[in-house]
């Protein structure tokens, strides 16, 4: 998973990981599905207070039968949180999935 030895995951390793899963698939279809993209959102957001949260993202990927290191899914939410509060909202989960598939 970790190519350059970080224990930290890149950009790349995690739109590697995303892409990986046959679900999120229907992602790299412009324009994306944003009905799909909410699916998604709401499947991770178990506690279903509209944002995702570190915790729930580890959970989702580690039921997508993949592992990462705890600190790794900070840096992930990291990744998609605009605004710096720690959790990623609907609206920052569509944009960068957007920033994500376009690069």
């Amino acid at each position: 998973m970790y190519l350059d030895k970080t224990s930290k995951i890149s950009v790349t390793e995690f739109r590697n990981l995303v892409f990986s899963d046959d679900f999120l698939q229907n992602f790299r279809s412009p324009p994306i599905d944003i009905y799909m993209a909410e699916m998604t959102f709401n499947e991770v957001d178990t506690n279903k207070d509209g944002l995702i949260s570190p915790q729930e993202a580890r959970q989702s990927i580690i039921l997508a039968g993949e592992r990462i290191p705890g600190g790794s899914f900070g840096h992930i939410i990291q990744m998609f949180d605009d605004n710096h509060d720690g959790q990623m909202s609907l609206e920052e989960f569509l944009n960068n999935v957007q920033k994500l598939v376009h690069e």
